[in-house]
């Protein structure tokens, strides 16, 4: 299907972070080798068929592989055709190449396009740098290491991020919110 060396550069630019996560993979569906499928982002549509993503499972990466058919939350691969055969994909996730994202609208953004930005006040005080988002359920959480080397976490939203600059890649934060 693929040559080892087609694999390990896919790998090497997953790591380069070149791709990024998407969704996870659930469990089967159906007996063709049909999986149930979530987008980490509930607004993404961003797979298609045919196209090519890794599979990445316990820290490990599976394999490269072409989606044959996807619907809203239904995947098949090409090569797996019966329900056996895709039983190790369970909780597996989907990365791919950030050049494949689909941006819907004019302000619309990815977190990965704006991961290492300096993070300053409107005072132009540097807060620190955001090294990594998570979500709590409610909201998305930016963690910023500051120059003295401590982890702040500040909610990522308005009215306490106020603007971002991308091409600097600099973020405006209210110092209020920041006490």
């Amino acid at each position: 299907m693929f040559s080892i060396d087609y694999i390990k550069h896919c790998k090497l630019k997953c790591i380069k972070n070149l791709c990024i996560p998407i969704g996870i993979l659930g469990k089967p569906f159906g007996n063709k080798g049909f999986l149930h499928f979530v987008y980490f982002n509930k607004k993404s549509s961003s797979l298609v068929n045919n196209m090519y993503v890794c599979i990445y499972k316990n820290k490990f990466f599976l394999s490269l592989l072409k989606i044959s058919s996807i619907s809203k939350s239904i995947i098949r691969f090409e090569g797996f055709y019966e329900k056996k055969s895709v039983y190790y994909l369970n909780n597996s996730i989907i990365l791919i190449n950030r050049s494949n994202l689909v941006i819907n609208k004019k302000d619309d953004f990815y977190l990965i396009d704006i991961l290492n930005s300096v993070v300053k006040t409107s005072s132009n005080f540097i807060v620190g740098y955001i090294y990594a988002f998570y979500n709590n359920k409610e909201q998305t959480i930016a963690s910023i290491k500051t120059p003295f080397n401590l982890d702040i976490d500040i909610i990522f939203k308005k009215p306490f991020v106020k603007k971002i600059f991308f091409t600097k890649k600099i973020i405006i934060v209210d110092i209020n919110f920041l006490v």
